[in-house]
């Protein structure tokens, strides 16, 4: 059923009938569908910042134990560091004392970092 507008003219005491004009359903419908896609883009940021997806809760928990596994790791090697440079001191206090020569030289025991040229 279409609606019909009509307003009232003075001069001729009768109603006239208003023609929707074409171009101002179109600004209409054009306002209406940039509100409706703006808004959804709001909702859709919103959900998406404070209201993560179980999949996503996963992998932040999954990044969570591999953080703390990098962290145990890093300390591991800190302490083979630590006694391996007790090693290297200790040489060098037998080779001095046992041998009476010089310790080993720290290139010699570095030896094996790195790579080639």
């Amino acid at each position: 059923m279409i609606k019909r507008r009509y307003t009232y003219n003075p001069d001729t005491d009768t109603f006239m009938e208003i023609k929707p004009n074409p171009r101002k359903k179109a600004i209409k419908a054009i306002a209406y569908l940039a509100s409706v896609i703006v808004t959804s883009f709001v909702f859709y940021f919103v959900f998406s910042l404070y209201l993560p997806s179980p999949n996503e809760m996963s992998l932040m928990n999954r990044l969570d134990n591999l953080k703390g596994n990098y962290n145990d790791l890093n300390s591991e090697v800190e302490n083979m560091t630590a006694v391996l440079d007790n090693i290297q001191a200790r040489d060098a206090q037998v080779y001095e004392l046992l041998l009476g020569t010089q310790p080993i030289d720290e290139h010699i025991w570095n030896g094996g970092i790195g790579g080639h040229d």
